[in-house]
């Protein structure tokens, strides 16, 4: 077996590659973080999470913390994506950093299901954010947005949707090349 070129002249595996391997931290330390119990999160953590609240007001971070007291119901579906998370798109992260890193091929049908998943309930949040109630001033309590506050929030989210979006259009163009070289082969030996 051939060793697979290095991830420095393949520019799209080392975007991806290292997208997964930042995405490790964040997601034990800012998405999950709604399943630890308070005291499991360093303060510098909480602190931070504390001040993105205040400062950006986002009410599906809210939402998961449990702090849109008064519209507990508006984001029940962020649980379902924090267990897709959990469950499948984070051991994606280590899967498809080893599978990028090697040049194995073999997983590309499972990185364009990851970007498929992470971009479409990544196109849902920031449908919520569009679409939530708008406020000249910040709220305290998440009832609404300022129109600053939503295009922050969403120009923070727009890499964690373009990347992966990105990975399954080129992981779809690959695999579609894979099966158009098998098929010449099949073609080829029938012809013989």
């Amino acid at each position: 077996m051939t060793s697979a070129p290095s991830l420095l002249s393949r520019p799209l595996d080392l975007l991806y590659f290292a997208f997964f391997i930042v995405h490790i931290p964040i997601s034990l330390l800012v998405d999950f973080q709604q399943l630890y119990p308070r005291q499991w999160v360093p303060s510098a953590v909480t602190a931070l999470a504390d001040w993105y609240l205040s400062e950006h007001g986002d009410p599906i971070y809210a939402g998961g913390m449990g702090l849109l007291k008064s519209r507990p119901h508006d984001v029940v579906w962020l649980q379902s994506f924090t267990v897709l998370e959990m469950i499948f798109q984070f051991p994606v992260f280590f899967v498809g950093a080893w599978a990028l890193y090697n040049g194995r091929k073999a997983w590309y049908p499972l990185l364009l299901a990851y970007g498929a998943s992470t971009a479409t309930t990544l196109v849902a949040c920031v449908s919520y954010l569009a679409a939530y109630p708008t406020a000249s001033k910040k709220s305290a309590t998440f009832e609404t947005m300022t129109v600053e506050q939503k295009l922050h929030v969403i120009a923070m989210m727009s890499p964690w949707i373009v990347i992966p979006a990105l990975l399954t259009v080129d992981m779809a163009l690959r695999i579609a090349k894979e099966l158009r070289r098998a098929d010449r082969l099949v073609s080829s030996r029938k012809t013989q």
